[in-house]
């Protein structure tokens, strides 16, 4: 679903009106984005991975505000 949707989105298939969004329309639209750039499934791997380290740094910034250095 999270890559057939985007890809119906891309080929105009598929409005986005007529899909029940249950996250909301975010995640299908850069996904969207990425299938302009290439339709390869490491594509999506190279966006979770990016994702990821951006949560982790994000989490690390967070604490290190909140908390010393040395908790964080």
């Amino acid at each position: 679903r999270e890559s057939y949707i985007p890809y119906q989105i891309l080929k105009n298939q598929k409005p986005m009106s007529d899909i029940f969004l249950i996250y909301g329309p975010f995640g299908y639209l850069v996904n969207v984005l990425l299938y302009k750039i290439s339709i390869n499934l490491n594509l999506l791997y190279f966006e979770a991975i990016v994702i990821s380290y951006a949560i982790l740094v994000l989490f690390y910034k967070i604490l290190k505000f909140f908390l010393n250095s040395s908790f964080s």
